[in-house]
């Protein structure tokens, strides 16, 4: 028993001088901004995909120098945005989801093979295309 007290203990202790709180605060206001904004033009049906995105993005922060985490974001913003595109499209007949779903779980691979960061990068943009492909035909985020 005091193995798994131990186990547990550690596995839920928090290293507060690591955590840093300005990039969930400044996430969580993107994010609500977003929200109110979209409830404000009434497109609430477009909030949830784009406050995903931005969520995505967010998480693919690797923290530094600033011209570094631009870069880095730029271009997690634009395959994750690639990605829910090719998962919309693919959403319909079984042959083109299936060519397609090929594609880009083959290209989301070789990210990996790139590096750690590029992995990170390219699991995000699966998981978005397996969640917009697997949606009704048709489904957009527009």
């Amino acid at each position: 028993m005091r193995w798994a007290s131990r186990v547990a203990r550690a596995a839920t202790t928090i290293d507060r001088a690591a955590l840093d709180r300005g990039a969930g605060l400044r996430t969580g206001i993107a994010i609500g901004l977003l929200m109110l904004a979209a409830v404000a033009v009434d497109r609430t049906a477009t909030s949830a995909p784009a406050a995903l995105g931005l969520l995505f993005v967010a998480l693919a922060d690797p923290g530094g120098a600033d011209r570094e985490r631009v870069k880095i974001m730029a271009r997690t913003a634009a395959f994750t945005t690639a990605a829910v595109m090719l998962g919309v499209l693919a959403a319909g007949p079984l042959p083109r989801h299936v060519a397609v779903a090929v594609a880009v779980a083959v290209a989301c691979g070789f990210a990996g093979a790139v590096g750690p960061r590029s992995g990170f990068g390219g699991v995000l943009c699966l998981v978005l295309f397996v969640i917009f492909a697997g949606g009704p035909a048709g489904m957009s985020v527009a």
